[in-house]
């Protein structure tokens, strides 16, 4: 399945945010980690926080999610590439969030071993 009929499918079955880049920019998670490393006692703010983006570098300046929607398609040979990489291996991509006191908070894609399929 090519990644824009994933991510129509997902928004249609409401699996994401009503706007999709809200999930697949990583910001969700760079919100949880945010107030994560606030009850930890870092003064942090969300624009503190470095985050590994999945929307695509011409969309990012979609003005609405039709827009970005419209223009998806383009990118799913380079977005089906990464996650057929990982699937080949038995892995799957996944937003981690990383909060450490004494260094920072960030979020990235990262490659994980998938242990279960659900």
């Amino acid at each position: 399945m090519c990644v824009y009929v994933c991510v129509c499918v997902c928004v249609t079955q409401g699996y994401t945010e009503p706007d999709p880049r809200d999930d697949l920019n990583g910001t969700d998670v760079a919100r949880k980690v945010a107030i994560l490393a606030r009850e930890c006692g870092m003064h942090i703010e969300l624009s503190d926080i470095p985050v590994e983006s999945l929307v695509p570098e011409p969309l990012r300046a979609c003005k609405t999610a039709a827009e970005y929607m419209a223009g998806l398609p383009k990118f799913d040979e380079e977005m089906g590439r990464r996650l057929k990489e990982a699937k080949d291996a038995g892995e799957v991509l996944r937003f981690v969030g990383v909060v450490d006191v004494q260094v920072r908070a960030c979020v990235w894609m990262c490659v994980c071993v998938l242990v279960h399929d659900c």
